[in-house]
């Protein structure tokens, strides 16, 4: 990884969802923590989760992303990158990289 690249990492709990950005010596620039309220039911977690990561991407000053690691809860379809369709997490289902990939970079993980 080149000096000015950097990756964002996430992980969605369910009480919390935490984004952080690391330059290429892996030390954190910035980091973004929102309540997942995940007992709501119409609150959307994939907002929330897309809030997160624009926000620690912007308080890092908007640098290029190359990566993004997605640490998630229940199963996960890893085929299409979403929540499994059995999947009894309050995150219901939905695409955690489908914004990630057409927003900031090519490579997006999820485990």
């Amino acid at each position: 990884m080149k000096s000015d690249e950097f990756i964002v990492g996430v992980d969605v709990g369910g009480t919390k969802i935490l984004s952080v950005v690391v330059n290429n010596e892996f030390e954190i620039v910035s980091r973004c923590r929102k309540k997942t309220k995940g007992w709501v039911k119409d609150t959307n977690p994939e907002n929330k989760i897309i809030q997160t990561i624009e926000e620690s991407v912007e308080q890092a000053g908007n640098p290029k992303i190359v990566g993004i690691g997605i640490g998630a809860p229940g199963p996960v379809d890893p085929k299409k990158w979403d929540c499994h369709k059995h999947s009894k997490s309050w995150l219901g289902k939905f695409s955690y990289c489908r914004y990630p990939l057409k927003t900031f970079c090519r490579s997006c993980c999820i485990g």
